[in-house]
């Protein structure tokens, strides 16, 4: 049985704080964060495993609800598209 959801590995991560940002293995336990890791995690943790080398994960670029709608051609809007709590990126 995996300990972890999911583990995402090697990312550039951005912890949301003044702080650089760091290549970092993160796991995901019931949708939360549960371990960030400097060292690559072992694979055999997790029902699922991202490789995220050369992607960024961010905190949610938006504080506040916004309501869902979609611009008149049917794609998202950027309010839409914007909320979610962690983000992978390419770089």
């Amino acid at each position: 049985m995996a300990h972890y959801d999911l583990i995402i590995q090697g990312s550039r991560y951005f912890d949301g704080s003044k702080a650089l940002s760091a290549i970092r293995s993160l796991a995901i336990k019931d949708g939360r964060i549960a371990l960030i890791s400097v060292e690559p995690l072992d694979t055999a943790l997790a029902e699922r495993i991202i490789d995220a080398r050369g992607k960024w994960i961010t905190p949610r670029l938006s504080r506040y609800p916004y309501p869902l709608r979609r611009r008149a051609d049917g794609r998202p809007s950027l309010s839409e598209s914007a909320i979610s709590a962690w983000v992978i990126a390419p770089t």
